[in-house]
């Protein structure tokens, strides 16, 4: 028998497709998703069409970054599927309201969950939590979750890892396209292979503080300054390249503006020596280990998304004190290019394979596909 799955998301990314897609190939499922209809200001290319999943845009109404409520077929959410699995943002009343109603039916209801979000208050976290500890079923985003949720009174919910990752065989072969001469051409015509590079990828918001990466390469005497390659845009980007221009750093920092094509973000994960976040770090971490590439970024996990679990000091990344200033973040860049330089050429790709396949294995779209459809088998079988 066909068992009848509706997922409810805000937006469904292109860097999810491989996901979609292995969920569509799954069968005795039918897969509904209802997401928002696309925005003007949406920046992160959408998932194109899957076969075996049918995705329903829906109005919503508000704003993403305060209150917002999605026009849902509520009749048809409560009543037509055997499970429903909710992105649990109760900045969405739409489902703090359908979620709520269907566990207070008994329906079948999964929420995706995590424990900590990097900038949330205190107040809305507790809330958040406590409002989630009225759903039996949770499917969180990262293994080392579930101790942090068990140990905050889920004591008898039904936990899940979801792993969240990237398209991991997608990354593997764009990696495969760049060889070691091609790369090497590549990083001449842009001036990247005579000293050690910094990569850092994301939005040029506040919150991911890039402008200490400024700071940090300005600190350093002119010749032991690495490159910083800086990928991205966003309403900071004038005041970056002014800093840039200010600094008298434009032989060392680059920003090449948005990238979403793997093949061509490859060789920049591929020449770099760390990537360095010094702010909250989520998917851009599973990213660069994907390439087998260290993370620099801050160890506090109160202020971490949740992808930071998936850091080790030392083995993957170098940690710095949250609160520490630029001394401290140099010290782990430091600390970082210092065991790069000490190792050969040949310990250095076999430990950046070590890395990728590790990562793989664990926080890959494929892992997530499979370990979705272990859930929803153990629950609609019961």
């Amino acid at each position: 028998m066909i068992k009848k799955v509706a997922f409810v998301e805000n937006t469904v990314p292109q860097y999810r497709q491989n996901y979609w897609e292995r969920l569509g190939r799954a069968s005795g499922y039918e897969f509904t998703v209802f997401l928002n209809e696309p925005r003007k200001t949406d920046s992160i290319p959408r998932i194109t069409p899957v076969q075996g999943v049918r995705f329903a845009p829906v109005r919503s109404l508000g704003s993403e970054h305060f209150l917002t409520f999605q026009c849902l077929p509520m009749r048809r959410l409560l009543s037509d599927y055997d499970c429903v699995v909710f992105y649990s943002n109760p900045r969405y009343l739409s489902t703090v309201m359908a979620a709520s109603l269907r566990e207070a039916m008994g329906r079948l209801t999964v929420l995706r969950n995590h424990f900590k979000t990097a900038g949330a208050s205190r107040l809305t976290e507790k809330i958040r939590l406590r409002w989630s500890k009225r759903f039996k079923n949770h499917l969180v985003y990262m293994p080392l979750e579930i101790d942090e949720m068990r140990a905050s009174g889920f004591c008898n919910h039904n936990l899940a890892a979801w792993g969240n990752g990237l398209d991991s065989d997608r990354i593997l072969e764009a990696r495969a396209k760049w060889s070691s001469e091609k790369l090497y051409r590549w990083q001449v015509d842009r001036g990247l292979n005579s000293r050690p590079s910094l990569l850092a990828v994301g939005r040029h918001i506040a919150k991911n503080q890039y402008e200490l990466l400024f700071e940090l390469i300005s600190a350093m005497e002119v010749d032991a300054r690495p490159n910083l390659i800086l990928i991205g845009s966003g309403p900071l980007t004038d005041q970056y390249r002014s800093c840039i221009e200010e600094l008298e750093l434009d032989d060392q920092v680059s920003l090449p503006g948005e990238i979403y094509d793997e093949e061509e973000l490859a060789p920049y994960f591929l020449s770099a020596d760390l990537l360095v976040h010094p702010g909250a770090i989520g998917l851009t971490a599973i990213h660069a280990l994907n390439y087998g590439l260290p993370v620099v970024t801050h160890s506090s996990r109160t202020m971490q998304m949740p992808e930071f679990t998936s850091l080790k000091d030392g083995v993957n990344s170098f940690l710095f004190p949250a609160n520490g200033g630029i001394e401290e973040l140099r010290a782990a860049v430091e600390r970082g290019l210092t065991v790069v330089a000490n190792h050969s050429y040949d310990d250095r790709k076999q430990s950046r394979n070590e890395i990728s396949k590790e990562v793989a294995a664990n926080f890959s779209t494929e892992a997530m596909a499979n370990r979705t459809l272990l859930m929803l088998d153990q629950l609609l079988a019961r």
